[in-house]
């Protein structure tokens, strides 16, 4: 990894990618990077700022669906699986599924 890759890997984590993130977008595994920072004397994020993090995505992930959002769209705006997202809103106490008006029959 060149110097420059190395400075633009430590600035998308500043910037608020976790590692794994980090690691996609310049082609290398959490690991790598996590040692890349190290090397750097770049400290890692500590598991509170880790959730609050968290805690921000989950809201926004909360609201999408309120507003009526399906799984897959969500899970697509924060590169997660449609499973994630059901089992984060599960988490929180909310339906996978929104609740439908029922169809009228005819008679």
């Amino acid at each position: 990894m060149t110097e420059e890759e190395t400075a633009g890997l430590i600035a998308a984590y500043r910037g608020g990618q976790t590692l794994e993130q980090v690691g996609r977008e310049f082609g290398c595994s959490a690991a790598i990077v996590a040692r890349r920072l190290e090397k750097a004397g770049i400290a890692r994020r500590s598991r509170s700022q880790r959730s609050t993090k968290n805690e921000a995505r989950v809201s926004q992930i909360v609201g999408m669906r309120a507003a009526g959002q399906e799984l897959r769209a969500i899970g697509k705006c924060f590169g997660i699986s449609k499973e994630r997202v059901r089992q984060i809103l599960a988490e929180r106490g909310i339906a996978g599924r929104i609740a439908r008006p029922l169809r009228k029959t005819r008679a």
